[in-house]
C-alpha cells in the first residue's frame, strides 16, 4: 500500500486493487500458459468440465486446421479460371477459408482449390497440366518445393479429412463461429478447423459448440489474438467438454439436434436473402426476368433524355419521372412510376447514361415482381435474425440442463456472455 501511495501520490487507496483467483497446482505446473479466471466463473467451468468429456476424449475425434497451398494465387480458382483452361473436375473442388465462414451454414462460393497431391501422373490430366505450366515459376518458388516437395503438389493435402461430414470453424473469430458441411462438399483451408468424433452427430455437435456455455467457456479459456479475438486451434478445440450424448437426457438430445438443423436452415435462407439486399441485380436471375432496354420497355409511354451524363436525383410527378433538371420518363400510370423510380434507387443508378446502358424488365408484372421479390428479402433478413435469436435460446436452455448448471449458472453466464446481436452473422479476423 505504502508503495502504491509512492507511485501515485495524492490519490486514497484503501484496498489493495488485487484479485484472488483459484489455480489448481498441479495445472499451473504442466499448463502452457496460466488463466486466470474469477472464483464465481471457475465454478462454472469446474461443472462443465465434471459433467462432460473432452471432445478430443472421443472415440475417432479429430480437430485439424485446412489444406496449406503455398500460393493461393495458384490453387485458388474461380470458375472462369477453370472453364478458360477445362480444368479436369476431378482436381477441382470446392473451397472456404476462415473468412468465408459463416455461423450455422456457409454458403458454397465461387472458389475452388486444385487439389494436387503429388500422386497425379500429370499427363493424364492435360488441361490442368498446362495451367500448373504456365504457373510453373510461382510453384517452384515455394518453400515447400525447396523442402522436397514435388513442384505441382500442395504444401499439406490432409489426406481423409474432407470426404465426410464435419464441422468447420474459423481458425480466429470474436464469436463462436462453427457450421456443419453436411453436403461434404468443402475441401477447407489452413485458415479454418475440421471437427468430428464417431459417436458425435454433426448437428448436436455444433449446437453444442454455438452455445452461449461453450461461447463463455472459450471466451475464458482460448488464447487471444489481436482486439480480443480468439484462437481456434487443434489443443483447445480438443479440450471443450461436450456432454456425452449416450449418457444425457434423449430429449435434451433431441432438441439440441432439431434447434440446430432449424438454425441453419434459418441461415441459409438469410444468406440467401441478404445477397439479394446487398445485390439486387440477383433477383432478375432468380426470379428469370425477360428484360429490354428502356426504349422498349412495355410500360414507358415517352422519354426525353438529353444524353448528358447527369446525375439522377429522382422526383415523381404523377406519371412522369423527373431524373433532374433536363431528363424525364412519362410512364403508362402512376404505379408504375412510382415502382420505377424505386427500381432506380434500389439498384443504386447513379446517372442518366448508367440508366440508358441498363436493361430493365420488359413489362409492368415483371417490375412489380422484382420490387416484391427485393422486399421479401429485405423483410426476411429482418425477420429470421429474430426467429434465430429465438430458436437459440431454446437451444441454449438445453444446453445448460445437459451441463447440469444450477440457477446461479446460468444467471452468471447470460449476464457475462459476449454473443453476437445477430446470430446469423460472423465476425471473423
Amino acid at each position: 500500500m505504502e508503495r502504491i501511495s509512492d507511485i501515485a501520490p495524492g490519490v486514497e487507496v484503501s484496498q489493495a486493487p488485487l484479485e484472488v483467483y483459484p489455480m489448481n497446482a498441479s495445472t499451473l505446473l504442466e499448463a502452457d500458459e496460466w488463466q486466470f479466471i474469477p472464483q464465481d466463473e471457475y465454478s462454472v467451468i469446474q461443472s462443465m468440465e465434471e459433467s462432460a468429456k473432452e471432445f478430443g476424449g472421443y472415440e475417432g475425434s479429430i480437430a485439424k486446421n485446412g489444406v496449406q497451398t503455398g500460393s493461393n494465387d495458384v490453387f485458388l480458382l474461380d470458375t472462369e479460371t477453370i472453364e478458360r483452361y477445362n480444368i479436369e473436375e476431378e482436381v477441382v473442388f470446392p473451397t472456404v477459408g476462415g473468412r468465408d465462414s459463416t455461423r450455422w451454414y456457409t454458403t458454397k462460393q465461387d472458389k475452388y482449390i486444385l487439389y494436387l497431391t503429388g500422386e497425379e501422373a500429370l499427363d493424364e490430366i492435360p488441361n490442368t497440366k498446362q495451367y500448373l505450366e504456365d504457373n510453373r515459376d510461382e510453384l517452384e518458388s515455394r518453400y515447400c518445393v525447396k523442402q522436397g516437395k514435388k513442384w505441382f503438389q500442395l504444401a499439406r493435402h490432409r489426406p481423409g479429412l474432407f470426404d465426410q461430414k464435419k464441422v468447420i470453424t474459423p481458425d480466429i473469430c470474436y464469436y463462436n463461429n462453427f457450421f456443419v458441411d453436411s453436403e461434404v462438399c468443402f475441401y477447407a483451408l489452413n485458415s479454418t478447423y475440421v471437427m468430428f468424433a464417431d459417436n458425435l452427430q454433426e448437428e448436436y455437435l455444433v449446437g453444442i459448440l454455438n452455445s452461449d456455455a461453450v461461447q463463455f467457456y472459450m471466451r475464458r479459456t482460448a488464447p487471444q489474438y489481436g482486439n480480443d479475438y480468439l484462437r481456434y486451434v487443434t489443443s483447445y478445440l480438443e479440450e471443450i467438454p461436450i456432454p456425452d450424448p449416450d449418457d444425457a437426457d434423449e430429449s435434451l438430445v433431441e432438441t439440441v439436434l432439431e434447434k440446430t438443423k432449424e438454425l441453419k436452415r434459418i441461415s441459409k435462407r438469410y444468406q440467401e436473402a441478404k445477397s439479394i439486399v446487398a445485390s439486387p441485380e440477383l433477383v432478375f436471375e432468380q426470379e428469370n426476368i425477360e428484360r429490354s432496354s428502356l426504349s422498349f420497355a412495355g410500360y414507358i409511354k415517352s422519354m426525353d433524355i438529353s444524353g448528358e451524363d447527369a446525375e439522377i436525383s429522382t422526383n415523381i410527378d404523377g406519371t412522369t419521372v423527373r431524373l433532374n433538371v433536363q431528363d424525364t420518363i412519362k410512364f403508362t400510370n402512376e404505379d408504375v412510376a412510382e415502382g420505377f423510380a424505386t427500381l432506380i434507387k434500389i439498384l443504386e443508378i447513379k446517372t442518366s447514361r448508367e440508366l440508358e446502358q441498363l436493361e430493365v424488365p420488359s413489362s409492368k408484372e415483371e417490375l412489380f415482381g422484382i420490387l416484391e421479390a427485393f422486399e421479401v428479402a429485405k423483410k426476411r433478413t429482418e425477420e429470421d435474425i429474430e426467429t434465430a435469436i429465438e430458436l437459440e435460446e431454446e437451444l441454449n436452455k438445453a444446453v445448460f440442463e445437459l451441463y447440469c448448471f444450477n440457477e446461479e449458472h446460468q444467471n452468471l453466464i447470460s449476464e457475462r456472455i459476449d454473443k453476437p446481436e445477430n446470430p446469423l452473422e460472423a465476425k471473423v479476423r
